[in-house]
């Protein structure tokens, strides 16, 4: 993906990871789409925010209700308060095996913000 702002340099494009310089309270913002693919009844989608390689919070969550095929649209936003120097990774856990689509980056991001 490409870095579209990222003044203080707190984003590594190479791990996927944030780590803010200053602590302070942040608003994360992130989502992702999955391809259109026919699912079994019961699969399991978790948006997870991980903090210092540890679940801190499942930001969203899409069980599969029917199988016919679908784009799975998973979204989550999250204030919180962040000491300097912790890392800030958002994982997608599926059940069954899934691709993300890639065609339009509207539909894939992760934005930080710091409040104070």
């Amino acid at each position: 993906e490409t870095e579209q702002y990222d003044n203080l340099g707190e984003y590594d494009n190479s791990t996927y990871t944030f780590t803010p310089q200053k602590s302070g309270y942040y608003i994360l913002h992130a989502s992702a789409l999955t391809l259109s693919v026919a699912l079994a009844v019961g699969v399991v989608f978790e948006f997870s925010l991980y903090i210092n390689n540890t679940l801190y919070r499942i930001l969203d969550r899409h069980t599969v209700e029917a199988s016919n095929a679908e784009y799975i649209y998973l979204q989550g936003n999250f204030q919180l308060h962040l000491d300097a120097g912790e890392n800030v990774n958002i994982f997608i856990f599926s059940s069954a095996a899934m691709s993300l689509y890639t065609g339009n980056a509207n539909y894939r991001d992760f934005m930080v913000h710091r409040l104070s």
